[in-house]
């Protein structure tokens, strides 16, 4: 990069301008339907009209601006009181108030609970101040803009700076990048396009942008390998687990660059993977999903001839790529990390899935000739693999030895970190009125556990649903624990009736689990 990094960074925007129209599908149109939205709850605040509908439009789709448990949990609140939401709104919408006051003033009427996190509290007040001009309140996300300060050399204030002076200081900083930007000849127009270009350039949505964030790990400001941690305990509140097993995941995913998720049913394997995935911060381009089964092949998963029709009009097989050799390649291309999901890892045949990428999930710097194609190929260090295994199907015991040493194996058990506790967390924080969920939760456990060992269990995402009452509760219960424990229980129909909801129910007052 030039000494001076401005002149780098105008360069690429430059770039990022010349296709205004594909730059404002990307960057601007939608935002500004968004921000009509928003001006619509606002006003319905000012005009004494209801404010829940107006509320939800505000928030749905298409929106990628806002994290969707943030804005639930501020949509709940704001359901039970319509009062103080509609005071919080006229707080931040009051002109007389400088932008940092509105912040705060907006922030004093939700309790501390609602929001939690000052990233989650601060994402939430800048949405809404986009309702008074998108142009001259740009939405605050914080990953991308850390890294554009770093980069430049402005970083933002330090730990324990107020919501609102975070976003004053974020204020200033697009203004200063819009100044310098057009004092170097930049077509760029309001705050909004400066927002637009700052998002692009720190999530790398175009090639022209790699240069400028190789720079924030080989210069001045560079960039952390590993994400923020602040945002890492956000998460770690959002999805109510500890911060320290996150850390960890995130260190075994550095170490070995492949990582496996394993336990009973319903612990969130999946869904921990996929919002490790999102903080990583990987672009759809970068990341794919595959799902192993009986009769997935190297051909489905690396790379095989596939039937279409020819230039005549006959059948004719072309060599396609599949997942994995698409991501592998796109990933050449970037220093981006690039993210392999694979759900349900143990349900394939797995030598006869990976072949000779068994070799190379080990040995990253080599090459080797694949099975079809009369090339050299490799697995990039940018390559990530996310995989999980329920172990109900299959034990980790029955996995390939080699397999196994070219993987690190996470456990979510319901009866040990990071499981353990989730689902009473979880309704403590969302339907308190149905703590007892989780005594019952835990009895069922308890009994499988020592019928069948620890891997025949019940994780509590079967139960954590936003509108559980005790009608659901028996729907889930008839539908999706019941068939469980019939096939866990063939041919003893005594051991079953021991653990109907009724049962345990009637039995989590005298014996509450430990």
């Amino acid at each position: 990069m030039n000494q001076n990094p401005w002149d780098e960074t105008a360069r690429i925007c430059q770039k990022l301008l010349e296709d205004r129209d594909s730059f404002d599908a990307e960057e601007r149109t939608y935002k500004l339907k968004i921000a009509e939205r928003i001006r619509l709850a606002l006003e319905a605040a000012r005009s004494g009209a209801e404010i829940g509908r107006p509320l939800r439009r505000a928030f749905g789709a298409p929106n990628n601006l806002t994290n969707w448990r943030s804005h639930s949990d501020f949509l709940e609140w704001a359901d039970g009181h319509p009062e103080e939401a509609r005071q919080a709104l006229l707080a931040i919408s009051d002109a007389n108030l400088d932008v940092a006051a509105r912040v705060e003033r907006f922030l004093e009427f939700i309790p501390r609970d609602v929001l939690g996190t000052p990233g989650r509290k601060l994402g939430i007040a800048s949405f809404f101040l986009m309702g008074q001009d998108p142009a001259a309140f740009p939405f605050y996300k914080p990953t991308p803009y850390r890294t554009a300060e770093r980069v430049l050399g402005d970083p933002e204030p330090g730990d324990g700076a107020s919501p609102g002076r975070i976003y004053r200081h974020h204020l200033d900083f697009t203004r200063r990048f819009q100044a310098e930007l057009q004092e170097r000849g930049v077509p760029v127009g309001d705050l909004l396009d400066v927002q637009g270009l700052i998002w692009m350039l720190a999530t790398n949505k175009r090639a022209e942008c790699l240069a400028w964030r190789a720079e924030q790990r080989s210069g001045r400001g560079a960039e952390p390998a590993t994400p923020n941690l602040a945002e890492l305990g956000e998460l770690a509140e959002d999805l109510l687990i500890g911060e320290e097993f996150l850390r960890n995941v995130l260190s075994l995913l550095e170490e070995r660059r492949q990582v496996v998720f394993y336990g009973p049913p319903g612990t969130g394997k999946t869904f921990l993977v996929r919002e490790i995935v999102r903080f990583l911060g990987c672009a759809p381009s970068a990341t794919e999903t595959v799902q192993f089964h009986p009769s997935y092949s190297y051909e489905d998963f690396v790379q095989g001839y596939r039937p279409e029709v020819g230039p005549d009009g006959g059948m004719v097989y072309s060599l396609k790529d599949g997942p994995l050799a698409r991501l592998a390649k796109h990933a050449l291309t970037s220093d981006e990390k690039h993210v392999l999901v694979i759900d349900e890892i143990n349900r394939g045949n797995l030598p006869r899935i990976l072949g000779e990428l068994l070799y190379l999930l080990e040995y990253r710097d080599e090459e080797v000739k694949l099975m079809y194609a009369d090339e050299r190929f490799t697995l990039p260090g940018n390559l990530l693999f996310l995989a999980t295994m329920n172990t109900v199907d299959r034990s980790i015991g029955l996995i390939d030895a080699a397999l196994r040493r070219r993987f690190h194996f996470i456990p979510m058990f319901p009866d040990s970190p990071p499981v353990q506790g989730l689902l009473r967390r979880w309704l403590q924080r969302k339907r308190p009125g149905m703590l007892h969920v989780a005594d019952v939760h835990d009895r069922l456990n308890e009994e499988l556990r020592r019928r069948f060992g620890r891997h025949v269990q019940l994780g509590p995402s079967y139960f954590m649903q936003e509108n559980l009452t005790e009608e659901s509760l028996r729907r889930i219960w008839e539908h999706d624990i019941h068939p469980f424990l019939e096939e866990q229980f063939f041919e003893d129909e005594k051991g079953l009736q021991r653990l109907t909801l009724e049962n345990l129910l009637g039995s989590r007052d005298e014996n509450p689990p430990a």
